[in-house]
């Protein structure tokens, strides 16, 4: 058996015109040309939308239908022609001798239709080359004329004695990356094996026949062919395998050429994988914020209304990561843990399927990247297609200089591709705040945000840079800070001017882009602050409910219905906290609102224990020893402006006893009581008189007490210092 290899080089702007197949290939139906008939008579005809059922080829006794219209013209617009007799006549030539007529036309006869539509059917004629002439007879007018191609060539037909058997063996499936091993037997009628017969083979990645490669190959003194479809294979592929057509020309009609098409299914691997990871609690973060943010500011505010909503969202969705394994572990540590801390404080109502690509610059990530787009259905092209496509995020990430580059990108309501420079390996801000800033993007996809004005679509990075302070505190003040605004101090910002600034092109477009970035991240800041968060989503939600083409007119709109201040009233506000903000000299909130800000109502507890014992459990009781008068209670509320009262810990008596912590939210008005049950042990009863000892006892030998083993101390770990974050311009 012959083998060959398939070299999986395809021209992606190849068309089928280009193929080396057969000249004479098969086809399911052919059009035919027009023919117009001029007669000297007072009618001329005309022959439209012919064509034949089938191809030009026919096998011995195989039918074929002829259809067509019918128009007449006596001078003005044709007309179908109805009831008239129309001849279909085919006449055989000679191809070695300039197509001469050979022996007496065979022909049939229709009439038209009232619509002029003439349908007739012939059998196949002696194996040999044919041309087929249609002919009218009407009154007194006739006239005959030879069928033509579409493009007015002369058109046959050829007729076959016979034709191959093909038989294709094909794996109907493949896993990813393997060859495809395909087996091909040709054989005459009767069985006997077709030797030194070429075919050629074609494939595609189905569904993108453009991307597609061909190659003849001959078979052996067995009729067999061995063609190897190398690894790797990235799509489903259609295989085509064309016999070709004995020597026409040469008056050899043994052979018809024919087709065999199988499909080979390759499915995508699924990238996609949920990573392990423990999210820090309301406590740790609360217990960070810094004594610089004083209760009352803008910033202390808006970052407690974020804790409140991140502790109160317990159903959200783990964040699914495709990665690439040559990227360092502390990178991919960081954005598992600020992407799943994002997916919590958003939630599964507003974040329902999140998922994130994380790339370098390579050919081994791009495949992650296209093989995992594909897998979500977000490729419209094959993956073949997509990577030879750069990365959107290429020239955010390159050159490299010796430092950590990211960027993150998110073009579904979905999915987020997030890529690092080819040489990162410590862990910096970028990496800290894209995972917040790309899944409120996610999000904005999600519930269809409209992305104008960006300050409001795009623009808020601030929940990226607020909720990667959660476990990187100073990342907040680093970023959304006078060093990241793009304005000089002595610089007016006004917010109704940036909500339509230009964007420009290269070093204009990233100038545009960090302004953008602080107004939004500021402004959405103090909205959270003034408003709480709750509110903020509802406007986010109702900006879907106003479209009238003016995006900034419907944002202004919706934005009275939900906070119930017009924008004319709000901007100035805004423009306050901005420039105050980019010099360094914010105030307290009420301040530029007038409205005392929001305070927490959490008024939970993230610890509680009594002696030691966990008590958070509704329903728990604490058994203790007799003479026991007093316990030590531990309860530390969630958050740190929370307060707590604890009774009942001393003056215990034998019996049932109830120990209370009463927990009371930073806003006063919010409580919730814990309570816990302490059972002292009654008094021993006293002992029975102890009957007589007898004279003389025989002394028993103390035993010697075996040693309880002293338990070996869990070694303490040694805490990792927090890396200080690296101020990077976004």
């Amino acid at each position: 058996m012959k083998k060959f290899q398939i070299i999986r080089v395809l021209v992606f702007a190849l068309s089928f015109a280009f193929l080396t197949i057969p000249a004479q290939q098969a086809q399911a139906v052919t059009t035919l040309g027009n023919t117009w008939v001029s007669n000297s008579g007072s009618t001329n005809f005309t022959f439209s939308e012919i064509t034949l059922n089938k191809s030009n080829f026919l096998a011995l006794s195989e039918s074929i239908t002829v259809v067509g219209k019918l128009k007449s013209d006596t001078g003005g617009s044709p007309v179908a022609l109805a009831g008239a007799s129309v001849t279909v006549i085919y006449q055989q030539v000679d191809p070695t001798n300039a197509n001469t007529n050979i022996g007496t036309p065979t022909s049939v006869t229709a009439i038209t239709g009232t619509d002029g539509i003439f349908t007739e059917t012939i059998t196949a004629p002696s194996a040999g080359k044919y041309y087929i002439t249609l002919s009218v007879s009407a009154s007194s007018s006739a006239r005959t004329v030879k069928i033509t191609s579409v493009s007015n060539l002369p058109f046959y037909i050829y007729s076959y004695d016979g034709g191959p058997g093909v038989s294709l063996y094909a794996p109907s499936s493949l896993e990813f990356g393997t060859a495809a091993n395909l087996d091909i037997h040709l054989s005459l009628y009767g069985g006997a094996p077709l030797a030194n017969e070429t075919v050629t083979v074609s494939v595609w990645n189905t569904g993108h026949p453009t991307e597609i490669g061909s190659a003849d190959f001959v078979s052996d003194s067995l009729g067999d062919i061995a063609v190897t479809i190398p690894a790797p294979n990235y799509d489903t592929v259609t295989v085509l395998v064309t016999t070709h057509s004995s020597n026409v020309e040469a008056g050899d009609f043994s052979l018809i050429p024919i087709e065999l098409t199988t499909t080979i299914g390759v499915p995508t691997p699924d990238n996609f994988s949920t990573k392990a990871v423990t999210l820090p609690t309301a406590l740790a973060i609360s217990s960070a914020i810094p004594t610089s943010w004083e209760v009352g500011s803008v910033r202390r505010s808006a970052y407690t209304q974020l804790i409140n909503r991140y502790d109160s969202n317990t159903a959200y969705v783990p964040v699914k990561f495709a990665i690439d394994p040559a990227i360092s572990t502390a990178i991919q540590n960081e954005f598992i843990l600020q992407t799943n801390i994002a997916s919590k404080f958003w939630g599964s109502t507003l974040l329902p399927d999140p998922h994130v690509e994380l790339t370098t610059i390579s050919p081994a990530s791009r495949l992650v990247f296209c093989q995992s787009e594909k897998h979500l259905g977000h490729l419209v092209s094959s993956i073949e297609t997509c990577l030879t496509a750069e990365n959107i995020l290429a020239s955010y990430v390159s050159p490299t200089n010796g430092q950590t580059q990211a960027a993150g990108a998110t073009g579904s309501n979905n999915s987020s591709l997030f890529t690092v420079s080819t040489d990162a390996s410590a862990v910096n801000s970028q990496v800290s705040f894209i995972s917040g800033h790309e899944l409120r993007n996610q999000v904005d996809r999600n519930i269809f945000l409209p992305s104008t004005p960006n300050i409001f679509g795009d623009g808020p990075l601030y929940f990226g840079v607020a909720l990667g302070n959660f476990t990187v505190p100073g990342l907040l003040d680093g970023q959304l800070s006078a060093s990241h605004s793009g304005f000089s101090t002595s610089e007016t910002i006004d917010i109704d001017t940036e909500l339509v600034a230009a964007q420009g092109t290269g070093s204009a477009y990233i100038t545009w882009l960090t302004k953008q970035y602080f107004i939004g991240s500021a402004a959405v800041e103090l909205l959270i602050a003034q408003f709480g968060i709750s509110k903020y989503l509802d406007w986010m939600l109702s900006r879907l409910s106003t479209n009238t083409g003016n995006a900034v007119a419907d944002m202004k709109s919706t934005f009275a219905t939900t906070f119930g201040t017009n924008w004319a009233t709000w901007a100035p506000i805004a423009n306050s906290y901005l420039n105050d903000l980019n010099k360094g000299t914010v105030k307290a909130l009420s301040l530029y609102t007038g409205v005392a800000p929001a305070l927490s109502t959490v008024n939970t507890l993230a610890n509680f224990t009594v002696n030691g014992t966990d008590a958070l459990t509704p329903g728990t009781s604490i058994n203790v020893s007799n003479g026991t008068t007093s316990v030590t209670v531990i309860a530390t509320p969630s958050f740190s402006a929370a307060t707590r009262v604890i009774t009942g810990t001393t003056g215990l008596i034998t019996g049932s006893n109830t120990v209370s912590v009463v927990v009371s939210a930073e806003d006063g008005v919010s409580t919730r009581t814990y309570t816990v049950g302490v059972v002292v042990a009654p008094a021993p009863s006293a002992p029975a008189p102890s009957a007589p000892a007898p004279s003389d006892p025989t002394p028993t030998p103390t035993p010697t007490p075996t040693p309880t083993p002293t338990p070996t101390p869990t070694p303490t770990p040694t805490p990792t210092p927090t890396p200080t974050p690296t101020p990077t311009v976004v």
